[in-house]
């Protein structure tokens, strides 16, 4: 590679290694590492206990159920990552002085886009591969077949999305389409398990040599072919605009316009909580979470998360776990909001008033966590009938709302600089 590119290459990693670590502390900060703690413990009961649930039906009524979830569960992580171009528009200017050293400028950004996918793939193998073994013949030695395929396939996935960058004629445009890629691979998982041994792994064989077959012709009409420059840059925006989207649900990412819009849904609710608005950070804090995108979705996902959860869950404990989480998960995403207006112009101007800014703060969060709670024990009385056990429950997470909103939040104010 040229010694220019090379520079441009490592100071933009440089670039993009400094983001990664940054934002990963922001994310897994003290509070969100204790609840993701506690969530891969239940995950993890939560397993076990579908695999003994499992193992007491008759195998021949789980092949296909089991087949199929196995497919869609592999096929959602096969999508994840993308090329890692670190390519701009202003780059063009370099682009046709150095011409084709670019190839290894974005194959450098496929290995470097393929770190996380290839790791993922490997978990999400070992999550699903008991069920599998419930249903087919495959032993657990072969385990590591099905990660290589896996990996061979991403592999293809990504080079054919390289290769579409340079005007590939024959299948242009599907190239780039990462659900097409997802749709073949569950379709090869799904032909592979069906067919019995030992002609499951010879078919693997076949497909795998006619794939390396068709990406060398691939790879030779793209020696001819035009680099499409400006769509390589429209990808790589494409995929930071999706990185911090996703980075922008547990915290500020600057140059990232908040975007305000009416959602119907929430009339209603501003209606209802009208009454409790009488100050203005009350007004601010309820807007904020029915108006501004960065806030208004998060509770609600968070509600219907934990409550599909509450409704797979079997034991009633592992129910009451699950609502403590659901409330750690809407509490770290809201903490932000309360300092989110501090350097408004108006409230600049206005005088400060701390007490009653966290007074309406803890008046917000108790509303949010009160919808919470109402959502959670409807579910959990939908599983199991009134009893001594399901009343405790319910009342244990009215104690943990009363702890986190009258105890908690007001210790986690006192802290705050921009507060005192």
């Amino acid at each position: 590679m040229n010694r220019n590119l090379q520079s441009i290459w490592q100071q933009r990693f440089q670039h993009f290694s400094r983001e990664v670590g940054k934002y990963s502390r922001y994310i897994f900060n003290d509070h969100f590492s204790v609840i993701l703690l506690v969530m891969l413990g239940f995950a993890a009961f939560y397993y076990r206990n579908q695999l003994e649930l499992l193992q007491t039906f008759p195998k021949a009524s789980l092949h296909d159920p089991i087949l199929l979830g196995m497919a869609l569960w592999l096929g959602l992580v096969f999508q994840m990552g993308r090329p890692v171009w670190f390519t701009k528009a202003t780059d063009k200017s370099y682009l046709f002085p150095l011409g084709h050293e670019w190839r290894m400028f974005w194959l450098k950004g496929l290995g470097l886009g393929l770190v996380l996918p290839l790791i993922a793939l490997v978990g999400a193998v070992f999550l699903v591969y008991p069920f599998v073994r419930l249903i087919s013949h495959w032993s657990l030695n072969q385990m590591w077949a099905l990660v290589i395929l896996s990996w061979l396939l991403k592999l293809t996935s990504f080079f054919l999305i390289y290769l579409d960058q340079f005007n590939v004629v024959p299948l242009k445009g599907l190239l780039n389409r990462t659900w097409f890629h997802s749709v073949v691979y569950m379709a090869l998982l799904l032909v592979v398990f069906f067919v019995k041994s030992p002609w499951d792994f010879t078919l693997v064989l076949v497909c795998l040599g006619i794939i390396a077959g068709g990406l060398l012709w691939l790879y030779h009409l793209s020696k001819h072919g035009q680099m499409q420059f400006d769509q390589v840059v429209e990808l790589e925006t494409h995929r930071q605009a999706q990185v911090y989207k996703w980075v922008a649900v547990f915290t500020d990412v600057p140059n990232r316009p908040k975007t305000l819009r009416n959602i119907r849904l929430f009339d209603g609710l501003i209606q209802v909580l009208r009454p409790l608005m009488r100050d203005r950070f009350s007004f601010l804090y309820i807007r904020m979470l029915c108006r501004n995108s960065a806030y208004s979705g998060v509770w609600l996902k968070v509600i219907l998360f934990i409550g599909l959860l509450l409704a797979l869950s079997p034991q009633i404990w592992l129910q009451a776990g699950l609502g403590l989480i659901g409330y750690g998960l809407t509490l770290i995403q809201l903490l932000p909001l309360m300092n989110a207006y501090d350097h408004h112009p108006l409230q600049q101007i206005l005088p400060k008033e701390t007490k009653q800014q966290l007074r309406a703060f803890q008046k917000t969060v108790a509303i949010i966590l009160a919808i919470q709670t109402c959502v959670d024990s409807l579910i959990l009385l939908l599983c199991h009938p009134i009893s001594g056990a399901t009343l405790i429950v319910i009342l244990g997470w009215f104690v943990a709302v009363v702890v986190m909103v009258g105890i908690y939040l007001p210790f986690w104010g006192h802290k705050q600089p921009e507060l005192y």
